[in-house]
């Protein structure tokens, strides 16, 4: 029978075994490497918490050829275990709050834009996300919860209700339904949102798919038929874009927005804005002509001033060459030299805008049915300059200018190089200029009754 060392009462004979058979040579000998073995907690233990700790008692079992056997027990070691961040450890609160947080409800207003339906579906999504129908008072945190989710004439409404209206949820619930989800027909919110769903279009900054959703939420709010909202939404949508969703003949709302969004990708969606901005472009261009009509009325109204300031100056001359008034004579000098400094004012004022003039002239010019001959020949020959023209005249053989232009009469004989003192053109002398015939000063329209 075996017996451990501990029960012998001769504690001498104990140390001598023990150090006989833990000496270095014996355990060499007898490849003593797989006695020791070291006892851990089971897998369970592993996952207690970091305060606890488990005692490790290791022994030791040598073989004896004796009929008893020896066993050593060393002292209880404390060996403390770690667990891993992810294993054993709790979510802590502030996770559970920040779920919460994420996990909101929108407010309802009661506006036509708000789709009641939408908001009581969320709303009771958001109740049993938050745990409300696991209480006694499942009725009171609803209605509460209910009354902070309103807003504006939806919270109105609300607080008009009576107090038995507003003792249970499920009264509540009906009310809602009746006020901003079912419509009879005939009340004022069925007749409001009738016409804005008749009234949608897709915008020029709006989505096709957003168009969509709005159609189809108008449509299910007023129990409009598939084929009804089909149609709204063909007739929505830009012309181009409209044209080519219609040719492909849909035959559901699905259909219809693939259609819309390949007319999308193709290019066809063009709004009126581009229309719009073609007409404020040619508006704009008539208001441009309008403004070049103002300023040549300016500039002949400068000429008739300058004119008139000649005039004066002659009639002040003549009256200071009479000797018979020498105080009008002095008063005559002064008022000269004011009228030459305006007439030098005018002038170069005439000049500017003639320059800033110069290239809408020549679109004048050119678009003009006929052309005026009020003009003096001076400006007649600022206007010739400003062509350039060095080609001859097929009617006088002149050169520097055209045949439209040619002021030769048709009379006498014409020669290149011969040169009027009336209207400065090569070609004709002033004995057969038009000029020289004070009835065509006087009257332009007899000039069209001339050959060229």
């Amino acid at each position: 029978m075996e017996e451990s060392i501990e029960n012998r009462p001769d504690s001498k004979q104990n140390e001598s075994v023990s150090q006989f058979f833990l000496n270095d040579s014996f355990l060499k000998a007898h490849a003593l490497t797989e006695l020791f073995s070291l006892q851990t907690p089971p897998h369970d233990s592993l996952h207690a918490p970091i305060t606890h700790s488990t005692a490790v008692r290791p022994t030791v079992k040598l073989p004896f050829s004796e009929p008893y056997s020896i066993q050593e027990e060393l002292p209880p070691t404390q060996i403390s275990f770690q667990p891993e961040p992810s294993v054993g450890v709790s979510l802590p609160h502030t996770f559970t709050n920040k779920m919460e947080n994420l996990a909101t409800c929108s407010k309802f207003h009661g506006y036509p834009q708000d789709n009641g339906h939408t908001f009581l579906t969320e709303f009771e999504s958001f109740s049993t996300l938050h745990g409300l129908s696991e209480f006694n008072l499942t009725d009171k945190r609803m209605l509460a919860a209910f009354h902070l989710h309103l807003k504006g004439p939806a919270l109105t409404w609300y607080n008009s209700l009576s107090d038995e209206s507003k003792s249970d949820w499920k009264s509540v619930r009906i009310l809602f339904k009746e006020k901003y989800v079912n419509f009879c027909g005939h009340g004022a919110n069925a007749l409001m949102h009738s016409e804005i769903f008749q009234n949608l279009s897709l915008s020029s900054g709006q989505s096709v798919e957003d168009f969509y959703c709005l159609i189809y939420e108008k449509g299910k709010l007023l129990a409009k038929p598939e084929h009804e909202m089909l149609s709204k939404f063909i007739s929505g949508l830009p012309e181009q874009m409209s044209f080519f969703v219609r040719a492909g003949m849909p035959q559901d709302m699905q259909n219809a927005l693939a259609s819309a969004k390949m007319a999308e990708a193709y290019g066809y969606r063009k709004h009126d804005e581009s229309v719009n901005a073609a007409g404020l472009f040619k508006n704009k261009f008539h208001d441009n002509r309008r403004t070049a009509a103002g300023q040549n009325t300016e500039v002949r109204d400068l000429q008739q001033q300058i004119q008139e300031l000649r005039e004066l100056v002659k009639t002040q001359k003549e009256m200071k060459s009479d000797k018979s008034f020498p105080e009008a004579t002095t008063a005559a000098s002064s008022e000269i030299s004011e009228m030459k400094d305006q007439i030098q004012t005018l002038t170069s004022l005439l000049s500017s805008m003639n320059v800033q003039n110069k290239p809408q002239a020549t679109n004048n010019r050119q678009n003009t049915p006929y052309r005026n001959y009020n003009y003096p020949a001076n400006d007649r020959q600022v206007n010739n300059d400003r062509n350039n023209f060095s080609g001859p005249c097929f009617k006088c053989q002149g050169r520097g200018h055209r045949q439209r232009e040619c002021y030769w009469n048709g009379m006498g004989q014409s020669s290149s190089t011969a040169k009027c003192q009336l209207c400065q053109q090569e070609g004709h002398t002033a004995n057969f200029c038009a000029q020289f015939d004070s009835g065509n000063r006087q009257n332009p329209g007899d000039r069209h009754g001339r050959p060229g």
